[in-house]
């Protein structure tokens, strides 16, 4: 769960993947028109080099949490506008 009137939530930590270490952080929060703006970052740090994630995104903010909902809200990946 997440007040709005708290401003913002952030978070992050280590996982392994295959066995191998990746770090992720995380914030989201909502904006004064209603909007959510959170983004996402993955490190993966293979042997090969690193793999990194990054997402941002920007949409309308539905209900929380909706109860008719019958997936869980995607998070959209590509350039940042």
């Amino acid at each position: 769960m997440y007040d709005p009137s708290l401003g913002f939530v952030t978070g992050g930590g280590t996982v392994m993947h295959n066995g191998v270490p990746a770090n992720f952080a995380f914030s989201a929060k909502y904006l004064k028109n209603g909007q959510t703006q959170g983004s996402l970052l993955y490190l993966e740090h293979r042997a090969s080099g690193d793999v990194v994630l990054k997402c941002w995104v920007t949409e309308p903010a539905p209900p929380f949490p909706d109860p008719t909902a019958t997936e869980a809200p995607r998070w959209r990946s590509g350039p940042r506008s």
